[in-house]
């Protein structure tokens, strides 16, 4: 369950992060 969760969490995170850095290229 663990090892799940912490791969949903980094999933998560990576699609967070690309997301803000595209809205920061568009923005710059």
């Amino acid at each position: 369950m663990s090892d799940i969760s912490e791969i949903r969490m980094q999933v998560m995170w990576n699609r967070l992060i690309s997301v803000v850095e595209e809205q920061a290229l568009t923005l710059l």
